[in-house]
């Protein structure tokens, strides 16, 4: 799936209105999050669903 961060300034991580690749849904410490793949750190994070809108979503 696909997300565009629609949230405030995210601890210099998520830029706004930036597309990013989920990888995957998880219960978080303050309900439902997605993980988000970030490529300029080459690493991912758990960050809350309300802060995005899906842009686009794979279905098999």
């Amino acid at each position: 799936m696909k997300v565009r961060y629609i949230g405030d300034y995210y601890k210099v991580v998520l830029e706004k209105g930036k597309v990013y690749d989920v990888e995957c849904m998880e219960p978080g410490p303050f309900g439902d999050a997605y993980r988000i793949l970030l490529p300029d750190l080459d690493d991912d994070g758990l960050f809350p669903v309300d802060d995005f809108e899906v842009v686009e979503l794979f279905v098999d």
